[in-house]
């Protein structure tokens, strides 16, 4: 049984990308760069907490390698400012 990629992919990497597809036709980007996802990132870093840029980070980074054969965990500069953003982070304990 063959399976298409939109089969196989999570509904939540689906909706991110198609996130992140939508923002890119906002700005008239055509080209995915490091400087491109950056903008992105910076963007979300306003209303986002460090956990959760890196969990689209990850989602985008997936959906990037499979539809569009780019891998962004070479962009060094995207990597650097999402550890930036985790500076002094303290995550929320459980209450169980």
């Amino acid at each position: 049984m063959q399976y298409k990629v939109h089969q196989i992919l999570a509904p939540e990497l689906l909706y991110l990308d198609n996130r992140f597809k939508k923002w890119c036709a906002e700005k008239n980007v055509q080209v995915y760069s490091e400087n491109v996802l950056l903008a992105y990132f910076s963007e979300n870093a306003k209303n986002y907490k460090s956990s959760t840029l890196w969990a689209q980070y990850s989602m985008v980074k997936s959906c990037l390698i499979i539809y569009d054969n780019i891998d962004i965990s070479k962009f060094p500069k995207l990597i650097a400012f999402l550890k930036r953003t985790g500076d002094g982070y303290q995550a929320k304990k459980s209450k169980y």
